[in-house]
C-alpha cells in the first residue's frame, strides 16, 4: 500500500495531468503553431518536457541522497527537437509523459515514509547566482 505521502502527491498530479490533457485535447493539427512569434508551438513545448532523448526519471531521483549531491545541468530554453520528435503524433507525446509518470511513481512507492519526509538539498534547483 502506497504511504499517504504518495498518496498525496500522486492526487496533486494527478490534477496537473488532467489539466495538461485537456489543453492537449484536439491540438494533433495544431502541433506546429504557436500562439505568437516568440513562443514554442505545442510540438516544442512537448520536446522540453521529454528533456533530452533517453532521459528517466528513476536515476534522477535515485540520486537525491544527502551524500555525495549530483549536479544535475538544466539548460535554459533547451527544447530537445530531434528528428524522431519531429515526427511524433501528439498521442507518442502522451504515451512518453505518462511513461515517465509511471516510472516515478514505481520508483517512489518503494520507499517508507522515512526517507520520503527526510528533508534533503537538492541541487537541481540552486545555481551559484542565488
Amino acid at each position: 500500500m502506497a504511504s499517504q505521502i504518495i498518496n498525496e502527491v500522486r492526487t496533486t498530479t494527478d490534477v496537473v495531468w488532467a489539466r495538461l490533457s485537456a489543453q492537449l485535447h484536439g491540438l494533433e493539427p495544431h502541433m506546429e503553431r504557436s500562439d505568437a512569434p516568440e513562443e514554442w508551438p505545442t510540438r516544442q513545448v512537448l520536446c522540453h518536457l521529454l528533456a533530452e532523448p533517453g532521459w528517466r526519471p528513476v536515476p534522477v531521483l535515485f540520486s537525491f541522497a544527502t551524500t555525495n549531491l549530483p549536479v544535475i545541468e538544466i539548460k535554459q530554453g533547451q527544447m530537445n527537437l530531434t528528428p524522431e520528435r519531429e515526427m511524433m503524433s501528439l498521442r507518442h507525446f502522451e504515451g512518453a509523459l505518462k511513461r515517465h509518470r509511471r516510472e516515478a511513481f514505481s520508483y517512489l512507492e518503494t520507499l517508507g515514509d522515512e526517507d520520503l519526509q527526510r528533508k534533503a538539498r537538492i541541487p537541481l534547483f540552486e545555481c551559484g547566482r542565488c
